[in-house]
């Protein structure tokens, strides 16, 4: 249990739960199946008392495997991210067993804000890549970074939010 003195509050840890949500869309990729991968954000301690942001970052990996010789040698897909309980990419915030938020941001690999394309946010677009072989897995692994700016005034506690993972094909 931690503990709080007026001058600084520990709120530990806070977590970013990613829930996934794949769409796999119809035409010649039909046969083709995948799976998503998440691991959960953590961004450990925060202390308002840290000059510096407090960061973490999760990994989002894509697996798919060809059944067909007819199967497409690639799969092109787009990853969106949603802006978590608050409901706004402007106010993301982590929820505390007591009372309070902790504000925080996502972010791409290339340090644009990951979203679902709306309100100034991005989304990420890759492909993967099958084997010629049938039945092989082809994988693409994407990494979701998190900020929680400095300087935030917080009870100590558990914070957490919970951001849904679309991916489409």
């Amino acid at each position: 249990m931690p503990l709080i003195s007026a001058r600084r509050a520990r709120a530990w840890p806070a977590a970013l739960f990613l829930a996934a949500l794949a769409a796999l869309g119809g035409g010649a990729q039909a046969a083709v199946t995948c799976l998503l991968t998440v691991t959960p954000l953590s961004f450990g301690t925060y202390d308002p008392a840290w000059p510096t942001p407090t960061t973490g970052s999760a990994s989002l990996g894509l697996s798919c495997r060809a059944s067909q010789v007819t199967d497409p040698l690639s799969v092109p897909f787009r990853v969106s991210l949603g802006s978590g309980q608050q409901g706004s990419y402007a106010a993301q915030a982590l929820r505390g067993n007591v009372s309070g938020t902790l504000n925080y941001q996502l972010f791409t690999p290339l340090g644009a804000r990951w979203g679902d394309g709306s309100a100034g946010t991005s989304t990420v677009t890759g492909t993967v890549l099958l084997p010629v072989t049938l039945g092989t897995l082809g994988s693409a692994v994407l990494t979701v970074n998190g900020v929680v700016p400095a300087g935030q005034r917080v009870f100590a506690g558990t914070y957490s939010d919970t951001v849904t993972v679309t991916v489409e094909f």
